[in-house]
């Protein structure tokens, strides 16, 4: 597995332990952390299985939606990857709307949007982040492993952040 994509699914793993965004219940907490375990193991579709249950007790679920996408990405399944992808940056974009300056929200989402290939939106969302909050260091961190949004190969110290979306 390339370096970036086992970077890729351990973020989604630490995604969802923080569960950042808001609390799910408990049964989808532990089907999602199942998924992640079984991702770790290569078991995708267990894993994906797992992130059913989870999504299906919490349909907002976002973190569940990333780590199930990518699941997806694993077992090649390219228009469900985009699928989970984009209920995922659905999600984030309406908790966004009622808590704008939540550092969690803004960089999840715009994690989610890097990895839809969407790399000129994930930075506009991260700058008017910074704009309201120009001391989080969060999201200066993340401004700068994004890199240049023009350019595909730039990001994390010079390592391609996301391939672009196979659907573009």
């Amino acid at each position: 597995m390339a370096p970036v994509k086992k970077y890729l699914i351990v973020l989604a793993a630490v995604m969802l332990v923080a569960s950042c965004a808001h609390d799910p219940n408990k049964f989808a907490v532990t089907r999602a952390n199942k998924g992640a375990k079984a991702m770790k193991r290569d078991r995708h579709r267990r894993a994906v299985q797992y992130l059913d249950q989870a999504v299906a007790a919490v349909p907002d679920y976002a973190e569940a939606w990333v780590a199930k996408g990518m699941a997806h990405a694993e077992m090649g399944q390219i228009s469900l990857v985009r699928e989970s992808y984009l209920e995922a940056e659905g999600i984030y974009r309406a908790l966004l709307q009622s808590e704008p300056n939540n550092v969690d929200l803004i960089v999840s989402e715009a994690y989610v949007l890097v990895l839809l290939g969407r790399r000129l939106e994930a930075a506009r969302v991260v700058d008017q982040g910074q704009e309201r909050l120009p001391t989080s260091t969060r999201l200066i961190f993340f401004s700068k492993g994004l890199g240049d949004p023009l350019d595909p190969l730039s990001g994390f110290d010079g390592a391609p952040l996301a391939n672009p979306a196979p659907w573009d």
